[in-house]
Parts: C-alpha cells; sequence; structure tokens
C-alpha cells in the first residue's frame, strides 16, 4: 500500500485522456495513456484528485499496488523482470541477425516487431508499478535503485530499435507495401511510417548503440535528478483543526486547485516552502 502522490507528466511522446470509475467506494481519476510511437499500447495510471478522492483530508488516496506484485522485488517480481531480461536478449539477437528489410525476411521482421509490441506491454506494467512507488516515497533508495535497473532495460530495448531503424532504413516503397500488408501488421502502418523517417536521421548503428548506452547516465539521467530534487520538496501546512503537517509540493498545485476551499485558500496565500 503506497500513499498517491500527483507527479508531472512525463514523456512528450504521449497522449492522454482521463477516466472516471468507482472502486472501493472511492471516485478515482485514471490517465489513460497511448504511446504515439507503439499503437496499440495503453498505460492506466492513478492520478491525484484533491477533491472526492481523498478518503482523508491528512493522508490522502492510499493506493493499493498488489495487483501489480503480491510484494515489491518480491519472487513474482524477480522472475517478472528475469523473463523481460531474457526476452530482449533474446529480441536483440533474432534481429542483429536480419540485417535490412528483404522479401525473404518479411516474415522473421513481422514476428521480432510483434514479440516487441508484446515486451513493451509488460515492460509498461513494470515501468507504471516503479513509477507510482517512486512517486510516492522519493526519499526510498530500493525504489530509487530499481528506477536505475529499469532504465538500464529501456536502454537495451533502444538497442533492439537501432536494429529495427536500420532495416527499415531506405527501403523500397513496393517492399514496405507488400510487407505491412499482413493481417498482424495492419495496425501498425502508423508506427512502421514513424520508424521510416526516423531511420532517415540516424547515425550509424556503432553509434546509435553508444547514444543509447550513454543515455542511461547521461541524457535521462537528469530527469531523474529533476525528480529526485522536486520530489524531496516539501511545505507546512495548517490543516482546519489546527494542527500543523508537512506535505510534500507535489499536493500543493492539487490542494489549490481542490473542491475544499478551506484547504485550497491558504496553499495559495501562503505555501511556506521547505526542503526536506
Amino acid at each position: 500500500m503506497v500513499r498517491a502522490l500527483p507527479s508531472h507528466g512525463r514523456g512528450h511522446w504521449f497522449k492522454s485522456c482521463t477516466a472516471h470509475f468507482k472502486k472501493n467506494n472511492f471516485a478515482w481519476l485514471v490517465r489513460i495513456v497511448k504511446s504515439e510511437l507503439r499503437p496499440g499500447l495503453f498505460y492506466a495510471i492513478p492520478q491525484m484528485y484533491s477533491g472526492e478522492l481523498m478518503n482523508d483530508k491528512k493522508q490522502g488516496v492510499v493506493w493499493d499496488l498488489t495487483s501489480y506484485f503480491p510484494e515489491f522485488n518480491g519472487p513474482e517480481m524477480i522472475d517478472f523482470k528475469k523473463k523481460l531480461k531474457e526476452d530482449i536478449d533474446e529480441l536483440q539477437k533474432r534481429a542483429a541477425d536480419l540485417g535490412p528489410l528483404t522479401e525473404d525476411n518479411m516474415p522473421e521482421w513481422e514476428s521480432v516487431i510483434v514479440d516487441f509490441e508484446e515486451f513493451f506491454v509488460r515492460v509498461g506494467h513494470i515501468g507504471s508499478y516503479i513509477g507510482c512507488l517512486s512517486a510516492a516515497d522519493t526519499k526510498n533508495e530500493e525504489y530509487t535503485k530499481e528506477d536505475g535497473e529499469f532504465r538500464v532495460l529501456l536502454s537495451e530495448a533502444e538497442k533492439l530499435e537501432v536494429d529495427i531503424l536500420h532495416a527499415f532504413k531506405d527501403v523500397d516503397d513496393s517492399l514496405f507495401d507488400k510487407y505491412i500488408a499482413s493481417d498482424a501488421l495492419k495496425d501498425l502502418e502508423h508506427y512502421h511510417r514513424r520508424i521510416i523517417e526516423k531511420a532517415e536521421h540516424t547515425m550509424t548503428r556503432q553509434e546509435e548503440i553508444l547514444a543509447a548506452e550513454l543515455n542511461v547516465n547521461g541524457l535521462h539521467s537528469w530527469g531523474r535528478l529533476y525528480n529526485s530534487i522536486s520530489g524531496k520538496l516539501e511545505f507546512e501546512m495548517k490543516m482546519p483543526d489546527g494542527e500543523t503537517v508537512r506535505k510534500p509540493i507535489s499536493e500543493w498545485r492539487s490542494l489549490m486547485s481542490g473542491k475544499d476551499f478551506d484547504i485550497g485558500k491558504p496553499r495559495l496565500e501562503d505555501p511556506k516552502l521547505t526542503r526536506s
């Protein structure tokens, strides 16, 4: 069980919408996120809603994440991560052996793409789980470590995508039309056309793989640093009963926009931000 905190939007590749549903006597607001680059892949991300979602004005909503895994880094989660690592290694080997798309290897490339889609569905499962845990407790070193390991997995997926990009680089239109006509790929034409567009701007395979490796502790690490620093910001909040409690800064905005005026108005007038 973890306490729900609002988080900053992540990933400019995503489009999202919101949906409400009732569960356990609470009204939940869920952001349904669809990946533009990976059609068919959706995430359902719980979002903080400072009004109806709060079952307690001091504690906020509690997320029960046992539907993901019974326990953090328990046997089920460990086996899940092990299977992801095995699958991405196997996919990388298959893709590297295929080379550019041809009429002879179209079935093999189709199989790689379909399996890669299924792989990312599972990546979204564990990624959203780690994201929820990290958002709820940015000071937890185990969650931070797990997020770092997850980024390494994403880096391996990027390396696979390098081979996919180079397979479709300069592909002949007639060959592509024949390839995309497959029933298994009929809903992925947009994804493949995005691949072709992106492939036009790629570096050599070796350079792209190096960039994917450097991203873990380079470009992407800046995002993790931002999340770490912003997640430790707190403010003092005076409750209607007179008690003063410390709250994460991520709740400040939600409280200001909530329907409880007595709680939201003081946040707007005197946030009193502090560093934890």
